[in-house]
């Protein structure tokens, strides 16, 4: 059967990015296919991943809703460098099973990009564009190899229209985001560079700093320009900070890569 049959239009009332009222968008639920994407992984690994890395969003759907999305969705195979979305038109939602992906959005005057987030495993990216009318164009380019699960739009719609439960996980997952971004803000407003750039790195490589200890490895996997813009300050502030800490001996930089050999003296008050 081919990728693109049974069709079904999908209409849903979104707000006027004017505010003038309500105004129907009109998507289709067409299955995945080109762009990398694999039709050849099996439903049951789909159904796997769905039911796995994802169980906190997909949990809550009865067998033959995993069923039935995991028939629809692809997984797509990535390596590092490869640009996964760049345009907010015909995005798809990507549901990272393993490796990294930064998230960009494009900076005017021909400034570098600015690193909004590092996403892994467990990670969403994609549904923003298609729920926020007139949203930035952001880019989500792989640093380094790995797959996705890719869903149309038209079928995350389906599914939270007939499942209110997975709608507010959904929407959890989109407040946990909200909040993590109101927290950098304050961050760039109340911490030096050497405090926030420690709590912006634990934020890139996802742990909370409980379990990190000296000599811990932080696998950001960005440039210094790409990781002095994620912390909101010039390439030449940053390299002067890693240079002292280098010297000091508290900390060795990589290329992509910091290992902490102090971390109470890199951390400060951050921690």
């Amino acid at each position: 059967m081919s990728d693109r049959a049974n069709v079904v239009p999908m209409v849903t009332a979104s707000a006027d990015s004017r505010g003038s009222g309500k105004r129907l968008r009109r998507h289709t639920s067409e299955s995945v296919a080109s762009d990398g994407v694999s039709a050849e992984d099996s439903i049951a690994r789909r159904r796997e991943a769905l039911t796995s890395t994802f169980s906190a969003l997909f949990g809550c759907l009865d067998q033959r809703g995993v069923a039935e999305l995991a028939g629809r969705a692809r997984i797509r195979r990535f390596e590092k460098g490869n640009v996964l979305m760049q345009a907010a038109a015909g995005a798809r939602v990507h549901l990272l099973l393993s490796g990294a992906v930064k998230w960009t959005i494009r900076c005017p005057r021909g400034r570098s990009d600015l690193v909004l987030d590092v996403l892994r495993a467990g990670d969403v990216f994609g549904d923003s564009e298609f729920f926020a009318d007139g949203s930035p164009v952001y880019r989500a380019t792989a640093v380094s190899g790995g797959e996705a699960l890719v869903i149309t739009p038209g079928h995350l719609q389906e599914i939270m229209l007939r499942h209110s439960e997975f709608s507010l996980r959904w929407l959890a997952v989109n407040c946990d985001r909200l909040h993590r971004v109101r927290r950098l803000v304050a961050d760039t407003v109340f911490l030096d560079v050497s405090e926030r750039f420690y709590r912006r790195l634990l934020d890139i490589c996802r742990t909370d700093g409980a379990g990190v200890n000296d000599g811990h490895r932080f696998e950001h996997g960005l440039s210094q320009r790409e990781l002095a813009c994620a912390v909101g300050t010039s390439r030449e502030s940053l390299n002067k900070l890693l240079a002292k800490w280098q010297r000091r001996g508290v900390a060795t930089v990589g290329r992509g890569v910091l290992i902490v050999h102090d971390v109470r003296e890199v951390a400060g008050r951050a921690k």
